[in-house]
């Protein structure tokens, strides 16, 4: 459940475990459900020797399990799910690497469903009925003293590999099936739709694939392809409509993109989406207007190369970062032409395209995976390797609220996150240990002595 595709999303916007799916994590890993007389589904007696350690990476959740089920040991892969009908939800009777499972626990088995590997064996179902939940109050590591930094930040490198890892086959499984080019687009439209316009932004990716407005300004003189690009995204958006005018300055220019749009409408047959954009509580500089022209300038800025074309000849060229930041900034920071007296904005300082920790997130959830599943992918090892060693050497972005208070309470300071890979590892730990409350096998305990 933990680790298919449909719940693991790259992005930290991924859908929140429910209270039950939590609950049944912890039941599991910490063996706080009656273990007598259990029996699976079809009534064959069940007797757990070990529930298996915990998979943080792709497939079931848990490995190495030991089971006796009737008179038989079965060593294998465990997966656990609320709903048993879970496990043709989330696709794992059509994935390979579900094929040796040898339990599958729910709570409810409401359907009555038999349980079918790719390889069509029969898994066997054990409900759990009777467990207990123990509330946590305190997080254990508010006991904690004198936490050995280095042993700390080692074992956060290796979370941060392997976040990294997470990141790189999610993004691997799309290409697989999907264009490189269009999946790093959507990623860029994700990071420039910030938390409130995402929703947003996605919808907009897919009524304006990235190649067609490839094809299209293709078409135009350079002189005219940003008021093309502009009239294309802003009129594909919904933004060229007479309520979202007064988001915009000079009414000139406004018109003429409305011309432009009404041409490219009938010659493209394009169509204004109704898509709900989010200004409110927002600064004018983060307004979704402001960052569709700004995604206007970064297609330009590559135009007539591609994003994903641009990335692969940097990371081939590069083993560090030295010139990472410039190259960002080339392509997703510096503005071409006339961005910062834009006609359509109100004054303000626009110097970058987008901020530095946007720039950042691109980064770490996007490029620098895409790189390291594609070097994957065509067997080019030194993009592979240039990819690993670009997500290690780069600078830390922001460190949310949540790490600050993990770090407050094993008594570290975060400056101690020196890297982005410390960061990410970071993040990944917290979402693997602390989010899920399971505090008693917290791997962190081990360097730390207790109060």
């Amino acid at each position: 459940m933990y680790n298919c595709p449909s719940v693991n999303k790259v992005k930290e916007s991924r859908p929140e475990l429910s209270r039950s799916e939590q609950e049944l994590y912890r039941v599991w890993l910490e063996e706080t459900f009656d273990q007598e007389h259990l029996q699976t589904e079809a009534g064959q007696p069940v007797s757990i020797l070990s529930v298996g350690k915990r998979n943080e990476l792709e497939g079931p959740d848990f490995f190495d399990g030991m089971i006796i089920i009737g008179n038989q040991l079965k060593k294998g892969k465990i997966e656990i799910h609320v709903d048993n009908s879970d496990w043709y939800n989330h696709g794992h009777h059509l994935d390979s690497n579900y094929n040796d499972v040898v339990l599958h626990v729910v709570i409810n088995n409401e359907k009555n469903e038999t349980i079918k590997t790719n390889n069509d064996n029969v898994i066997p179902i054990l409900v759990l009925q009777n467990y207990v939940l123990e509330p946590v109050k305190n997080k254990a590591c508010t006991g904690w003293k004198n936490v050995n930094i280095e042993k700390a930040q080692q074992l956060l490198e290796r979370y941060g590999e392997q976040r990294l890892n997470k990141k790189s086959f999610l993004l691997k499984s799309k290409i697989e099936s999907k264009d490189p080019e269009e999946v790093l687009y959507k990623g860029l439209l994700d990071v420039m739709g910030y938390s409130k316009n995402r929703t947003a932004f996605k919808k907009l990716a897919q009524a304006v694939p990235y190649k067609e407005s490839l094809d299209i300004i293709s078409e135009f003189p350079e002189e005219e392809r940003i008021p093309v690009l502009e009239a294309l995204y802003l009129g594909t958006g919904g933004l060229l409509e007479d309520n979202s005018k007064k988001y915009f300055n000079s009414k000139d220019y406004l018109n003429g993109l409305i011309k432009i749009w009404h041409k490219l409408k009938n010659a493209y047959n394009y169509e204004s989406h109704s898509i709900s954009w989010h200004f409110v509580k927002s600064r004018p500089a983060n307004h979704p207007t402001v960052r569709i022209l700004g995604l206007v300038q970064i297609i330009h800025n590559f135009f007539p190369s591609t994003l994903v074309k641009e990335w692969l000849k940097f990371v081939a060229r590069h083993e560090c970062p030295e010139d990472l930041y410039k190259w960002g900034a080339k392509y997703f920071q510096n503005p071409s032409g006339m961005w910062q007296n834009h006609p359509l904005l109100h004054k303000q300082n626009r110097n970058k395209i987008i901020g530095d920790k946007r720039l950042m997130d691109l980064f770490s959830n996007y490029l620098i995976p895409l790189a390291k599943s594609i070097g994957i992918l065509k067997e080019k090892q030194e993009i592979r390797n240039n990819a690993i060693c670009l997500s290690k050497s780069i600078k830390k972005g922001a460190v949310p609220n949540i790490i600050r208070k993990m770090f407050n309470r094993w008594d570290i300071s975060t400056r101690k996150i020196t890297s982005n890979n410390l960061l990410q590892g970071s993040i990944e730990f917290y979402r693997s240990w602390c989010k899920l409350d399971l505090c008693k096998l917290c791997p962190m305990e081990q360097y730390a002595d207790q109060k």
